[in-house]
């Protein structure tokens, strides 16, 4: 029988699970602790055989900046959450609620439709093939409640049916946005083509098409936030494959020289002198919304500097 291992952490306190068994909780969690708990794990599946699969993908995925120190891909799911979720999903007796949230993400089935006035309502399921976009816009022109400025912006390919006054919101927030981060996913699930393929379909379009985005002074900043937010965490889950590489720095200048800016003079300019006019309850949704998208961004980027504004 193996000896029993050196404990991960110094308790400060024990509590009972499930009637029987008792488990130590640390004092602090620190990234030490979190890391000790990884590397311990990680351990564990290259000894047995029939995980070793999550233990190789991990480790052939994994791969640090040297500049920025962050570890890559990162976003939601970091390397560990990716070689186990493709583990999960190719092995079905494995028991998993992912296999659920798999099908879910695919098929879209139980998932609520956020219907629009006149019946219409964006995708939500995520299709190998098929999807009504890229809808990519030369212009966007937001005011606040999502109403495109001028409807003579909407892209060409524009959805029948659906509410052509929000067509900036709905083409890269509601459409391309939540479809370019679900296709990302769809991509690590199976190891398809066809959703990466999807989804930088989506990144590319938006980088080599559109050259204006606002409004600044109305719903600009907060329209800007939510599609990048979604895009650099697609892209950054996709960025060892050879198009994710070379999509990548005309997608770093793209959100640098006309996304960015808009969040920038929000955050910095607008809402540091609204504070300082003493304006009360300045932090809110569009602050969480850019933050978002500025860690995302930062990540994505090896920006480092980025990061530490939205943090």
């Amino acid at each position: 029988m193996p000896p029993t291992p050196a404990p991960l952490y110094r308790a400060s306190t024990t509590f009972t699970v499930c009637c029987c068994k008792r488990q130590q909780v640390p004092s602090t969690l620190s990234r030490n602790v979190i890391n000790s708990v990884r590397d311990r794990a990680l351990s564990i599946l290259a000894t047995r055989a029939a995980l070793s699969s999550v233990h190789n993908t991990y480790a052939s995925i994994t791969s640090v900046n040297a500049a920025s120190s962050f570890v890559h891909p990162a976003g939601l799911s970091g390397p560990a959450e990716l070689a186990t979720l493709r583990f999960r999903v190719a092995n079905p007796n494995f028991r998993s609620p992912q296999l659920g949230a798999f099908s879910v993400l695919l098929s879209g089935e139980g998932v609520p439709p956020k219907t629009y006035p006149g019946g219409w309502a964006p995708p939500t399921n995520c299709p190998a093939e098929g999807y009504a976009g890229p809808l990519a816009m030369s212009k966007v022109q937001v005011l606040y409640g999502g109403r495109e400025a001028d409807s003579a912006n909407c892209p060409a390919n524009f959805p029948a049916g659906a509410p052509r006054d929000i067509c900036g919101h709905i083409s890269f927030v509601e459409m391309d946005g939540q479809m370019a981060i679900k296709q990302a996913m769809a991509y690590w699930a199976t190891s398809d083509m066809r959703y990466a393929n999807n989804a930088l379909s989506i990144i590319e379009a938006w980088t080599n098409t559109n050259a204006a985005f606002g409004l600044q002074k109305e719903n600009g900043p907060l329209e800007a936030g939510w599609g990048l937010a979604c895009m650099a965490k697609a892209l950054e889950l996709l960025r060892d494959l050879p198009r994710g590489r070379a999509i990548l720095p005309s997608f770093v200048a793209y959100v640098d020289n006309i996304l960015m800016p808009l969040m920038d003079t929000y955050v910095i300019g607008m809402t540091i002198t609204a504070l300082r006019n003493g304006a009360k309850n300045v932090y809110g949704n569009w602050h969480t919304t850019i933050a978002d998208a500025m860690i995302s961004f930062g990540v994505l980027a090896d920006d480092r500097g980025r990061y530490n504004i939205g943090t």
